[in-house]
C-alpha cells in the first residue's frame, strides 16, 4: 500500500513538473516575442528624410517612391522610361523628383548623380539608396544562355547596383545613411532564372562586405531576399514564358531534339502553374520591409519578405543536397534523350 501511495505521489509530481515547465515555456516565447514586437514599433523620423529609388517604373519600386512620398519624404524616383516618369509625376508631389536612369551605363549614374547634388541641400545627404532597378532576362535550362544575355542581366542587378552603390555613396556617407539592396530568394536555390539568380547571389555578397566596410562610417547596409510577388519580373504569361521561348528559338535543331519538341511546352505550363501557386499579390510584404529597413530604429541586416521565402526558401538552404537536388528536380520535365 506504502508502495502504490508512492507510485501515485511520484506520478503526480511529474504531472506537475510538466505543467510547470510547458507553462515556463508558454511565459518565456511570449515575453520574448513582447520585446520583438516593440522592438520593430521604435522608428526614427521619416519627414524631410531624402530617399533614392532605383527602378520605379513599376512594381515595387513604383510602390515604395509613392509610399515615402505621402509620409513626406524627398523622393528620387530612378525611372528606365520616360513614360514611367510622366505616370509617376502625375500623381504624386513636388517632394518626388523623377529622373531618367539606366543602371547598365556609368555616364547615365554620373548624369543622375549631379542632378540628385543640384537638388539636393548643401547641408543634407541621402538618408537611403534603394537599389531596386531589375529586369528578368531570357529564362530557360542553365545550358541555354549565352555571355551577351547572362552579361546583360549581371549588368543590370550586380554591376549596375555595385556602380550606383559606389556613386553616390559620398553622399550616404554625409547622412550617415541606410543602403538598402533588392535581393532575392532565388539568390540561394538553383531554379533556373537566366541569370537573375546568380547575379542576386553576387549582390547579397558585395552587401555582407559592404556592411563590413561601412559600419564605422555610420553607414548600414540592408538585403531584402522576397520570395515570389506578383510583379511583372515574376508574370508567367506577359515576361517569362515569352523569354523562355525567346531562348528555346535561338537553339540549335540538335540541341532541341535532345530536350524533344514537347519539353519546352511541358516545361512553361509547369513554370505557369507555379507562378500561379506562389506569387503573392501583397506587394506591400515587400515594401514594409524596406521602410523598416530605412527607417527602424533597430533595423535587421536581412529580411525575407513572403510566406514562401520565410517557410519555403530560407528553410531549404540548410537542408542536404541531396533533398533539395530531388526536389527542384521535380520542376524540370524529363528530357528526350533521358527517356531513350
Amino acid at each position: 500500500m506504502g508502495v502504490d501511495k508512492r507510485n501515485i505521489l511520484m506520478q503526480k509530481l511529474d504531472h506537475e513538473r510538466v505543467i510547470y515547465w510547458t507553462a515556463c515555456a508558454c511565459i518565456t516565447f511570449c515575453t520574448l516575442y513582447t520585446i520583438y514586437w516593440l522592438r520593430n514599433q521604435f522608428f526614427i523620423a521619416r519627414r524631410g528624410k531624402y530617399v533614392l529609388i532605383t527602378g520605379c517604373d513599376t512594381g515595387f519600386g513604383n510602390k515604395l517612391a509613392r509610399a515615402l512620398d505621402k509620409q513626406e519624404c524627398h523622393v528620387f524616383a530612378m525611372c528606365f522610361t520616360e513614360d514611367g516618369m510622366q505616370k509617376l509625376n502625375a500623381d504624386t508631389s513636388e517632394r518626388l523628383h523623377c529622373i531618367q536612369l539606366d543602371v547598365r551605363k556609368h555616364d547615365s549614374v554620373l548624369k543622375a548623380y549631379d542632378e540628385v547634388k543640384r537638388i539636393l541641400p548643401a547641408h543634407k545627404g541621402l538618408w537611403g539608396l534603394v537599389n531596386n532597378a531589375g529586369i528578368t532576362g531570357l529564362v530557360g535550362m542553365y545550358d541555354w544562355w549565352t555571355k551577351e544575355e547572362l552579361q546583360n542581366v549581371f549588368d543590370v542587378h550586380l554591376l549596375g547596383a555595385i556602380d550606383v552603390t559606389n556613386t553616390f555613396l559620398p553622399l550616404v556617407k554625409k547622412a550617415k545613411g541606410r543602403v538598402v539592396n533588392m535581393c532575392s530568394s532565388l539568390g540561394i536555390n538553383p531554379i533556373p532564372s537566366g541569370g537573375y539568380g546568380i547575379a542576386k547571389l553576387g549582390l547579397m555578397v558585395f552587401s555582407d562586405g559592404l556592411r563590413i566596410t561601412l559600419k564605422k562610417h555610420g553607414v548600414s547596409i540592408h538585403i531584402i531576399e522576397p520570395g515570389y510577388f506578383r510583379t511583372f519580373v515574376a508574370d508567367a504569361k506577359r515576361n517569362i514564358l515569352p523569354s523562355m521561348k525567346k531562348a528555346w528559338d535561338r537553339l540549335s535543331t540538335e540541341e532541341k531534339d535532345a530536350y524533344g519538341p514537347d519539353y519546352v511546352e511541358e516545361y512553361s505550363n509547369k513554370v505557369e502553374d507555379a507562378m500561379k501557386l506562389l506569387c503573392s499579390p501583397r506587394l506591400h510584404y515587400v515594401t514594409d520591409d524596406i521602410q523598416h529597413a530605412l527607417f527602424a530604429r533597430w533595423p535587421y541586416n536581412r529580411y525575407a519578405p513572403g510566406i514562401d521565402a520565410k517557410l519555403v526558401w530560407q528553410p531549404l538552404q540548410y537542408f542536404p543536397s541531396f533533398i533539395t537536388d530531388k526536389l527542384f528536380e521535380t520542376f524540370n520535365p524529363i528530357p528526350k534523350c533521358a527517356k531513350e
